[in-house]
């Protein structure tokens, strides 16, 4: 599920995130909302626990126009609240990343800062979870 909260409220989403760590960086006037998939931070939320490292987010939702000025790709799941760039907390390099796959469609590393982004994962009529739905 994809939560729209105002920008700059502060909104517990799990036991280490708040959602304002995930508003767009930006100080555009269009730029009030912020997107964020709940299955993101969950899964993050998991890893935190595992690892027992604090995850900085260093980037979550972008609104299109701070998108095109950091230059984004066009249809980056940051666009759409299903991405987010960390660190971990005392880890050059997390290399228990891979185990990060439950949802995950991609993890790309680049030194100290990995990109996340996932789908949301259909639901069968009777609640568990089906395959992921493509990208947009």
């Amino acid at each position: 599920m994809i939560k729209k909260i105002k920008k700059g409220k502060k909104i517990k989403l799990s036991k280490n995130f708040w959602s304002d760590e995930w508003d767009c960086h930006c100080s555009h006037r269009d730029c009030t909302h912020t997107f964020i998939s709940t299955d993101l931070v969950k899964e993050l939320q998991k890893k935190r626990s595992e690892w027992k490292r604090a995850i900085v987010l260093s980037s979550g939702y972008r609104c299109p126009y701070w998108n095109k000025k950091k230059g984004g790709a066009r249809k980056s799941q940051h666009l759409l609240g299903t991405a987010a760039d960390i660190a971990v907390a005392g880890k050059s390099h997390p290399g228990s990343q891979i185990t990060v796959r439950t949802l995950m469609d991609s993890v790309v590393t680049r030194s100290t800062v990995s990109h996340m982004s996932m789908s949301e994962v259909a639901k069968n009529s009777d609640g568990r979870s089906g395959k992921c739905l493509p990208k947009k």
